[in-house]
């Protein structure tokens, strides 16, 4: 059987991660933060949940970027109201190679980590499923790591892929 290769990869270099750290009473607020952030029409990614049982309870996820001015004073007023702590870092891009069967082929995803890792760039959250793996990654290592992730599959990126950038392998 022929194995393909994915057939593209995307780079957006205006995302956000948002951090929320429970207070020391335990209460959560992740479904209020869910619900805020879909009645601001903000686009929710990459949603990571450590849980009671972890030595550090907290729930972060990415967002893009341009749309922390929509819910900032919100989820302040919101993290604010229950004693828990909010965190944002506007300092990350995020990489994501696109196929088909993704989770059955892990190899894909070493590939990107060892381009990413070429580039000298650092992961700090990854995310896998059937049609893609995401990278969050500094925005400061970005043109290098997502020109890195280009070689590594065999997909030209466009001049200037500090700009939002999708390259697409040819179908045939």
């Amino acid at each position: 059987m022929l194995e393909r290769t994915p057939l593209s990869v995307t780079a957006d270099p205006d995302q956000a991660r948002v951090f929320v750290r429970p207070s020391p009473l335990g209460t959560t607020l992740t479904s209020d933060i869910v619900r805020l952030l879909d009645e601001h029409g903000t686009t929710v990614d990459l949603v990571a949940r450590l849980g009671p049982r972890a030595e550090e309870s907290r729930i972060g996820y990415t967002i893009p970027r341009r749309d922390l001015d929509l819910i900032r004073a919100a989820l302040n007023e919101l993290v604010g109201k229950s004693g828990e702590t909010l965190e944002i870092d506007e300092t990350v891009g995020k990489v994501t190679v696109h196929g088909i069967g993704m989770l059955n082929r892990p190899q894909y995803t070493a590939r990107l980590l060892e381009a990413l890792r070429k580039s000298g760039t650092e992961t700090s959250w990854l995310s896998m499923s059937q049609q893609r793996t995401s990278a969050i990654i500094p925005r400061e290592k970005f043109t290098e790591a997502v020109a890195e992730v280009c070689r590594e599959f065999g997909l030209e990126p466009v001049p200037g892929a500090g700009e939002n950038l999708q390259v697409s392998a040819d179908p045939a």
